[in-house]
């Protein structure tokens, strides 16, 4: 904790006297992602904010760094409620990357289209949602592969929306995926398969097989009742 203020002080130093600009950028940003995984959301806003001041007087609006702090921010934006907030920078964040890297590079982000989808999902933009998550998974496969956890995570992310907008077949199968990809990466034990496992047996319900959703959701209250999730 005293690093970190001692690391907070440097760095409004830096601010007011207008020195080391880059690298008070990125100590702010890294500040910021360590609040955001302690949950201080509305302290790691406003440090993300700060350092995207200065990338922008530093670098332009339009560079990579920008939009890499605009993920971040658009992150903590939506784990704070601020659903329109954060679509607003994250769309940003992908036309800064569209615009370098080209619409179809993997540069562009799996994981920063993977967010965005999530958002329009929660601000039931459903059919959007699809659409952005089925690119996140595309762009996933290709820089990592069909069976990595970046892509297990979007397929359950896919599942949801697809049995939202009530297509239960074609969710049964994404999730299924997700559900594989994740026992494969993970180990049978892990919150993921947790997660696939509950949103698969809402699915197989949905579809009337009654039988195979009250085993699946068994078993997904079960892994959570070990791992206390």
């Amino acid at each position: 904790m005293r690093l970190l203020e001692h690391a907070l002080t440097a760095a409004g130093y830096a601010e007011q006297h207008a020195v080391a600009r880059e690298q008070t950028a990125v100590v702010l940003v890294r500040v910021g992602q360590y609040q955001q995984a302690r949950a201080e959301y509305a302290t790691a806003r406003e440090l993300l904010q700060r350092a995207l001041a200065i990338e922008e007087a530093v670098y332009g609006p339009e560079h990579p760094e920008v939009a890499i702090t605009l993920t971040n921010l658009g992150s903590v934006q939506r784990q704070l409620g601020e659903l329109q907030e954060a679509r607003v920078t994250l769309r940003r964040a992908l036309a800064i990357k569209e615009a370098v890297y080209g619409s179809e590079a993997p540069e562009v982000g799996g994981m920063l289209i993977n967010l965005l989808g999530i958002v329009q999902c929660q601000l039931g933009e459903l059919e959007e949602a699809r659409l952005t998550l089925r690119r996140a998974r595309a762009i996933n496969e290709v820089v990592h592969g069909p069976e990595h956890p970046e892509v297990a995570a979007t397929l359950t992310n896919l599942g949801i929306v697809q049995r939202q907008l009530g297509e239960l077949q074609e969710a049964r199968v994404t999730l299924r995926r997700a559900r594989a990809i994740n026992e494969v990466v993970h180990g049978p034990e892990h919150p993921e398969v947790a997660s696939a496992l509950t949103n698969l047996g809402i699915v197989q319900r949905q579809l009337g097989e009654l039988q195979e959703a009250r085993v699946t959701q068994q078993r997904a209250r079960d892994l959570r009742g070990r791992l206390r999730v």
